[in-house]
């Protein structure tokens, strides 16, 4: 099993190296095989958050570099 976790990190400046989770997604378990087989496992996550996380250190200022994604 592969336990699947991913954190929404808002990170400033842009190109900094830290930040801080502003929110997460439920994890999930994914079923896989043996090291020996590949194996493809297709699936979408979305979440729904207010239009106020993106820009956490500036909730006046929308910009785009809240939007990047990597």
């Amino acid at each position: 099993m592969f336990q699947e976790q991913i954190a929404v990190i808002g990170v400033d400046p842009p190109g900094s190296t830290t930040g801080t989770v502003v929110t997460s997604f439920v994890s999930q378990t994914l079923p896989v095989t043996d090291h020996a087989v590949q194996q493809t496992i297709a699936h979408n996550r979305s979440l729904t958050v207010t239009r106020a996380l993106p820009h956490e250190d500036t909730p006046d200022a929308f910009t785009d570099e809240e939007l990047q994604l990597g």
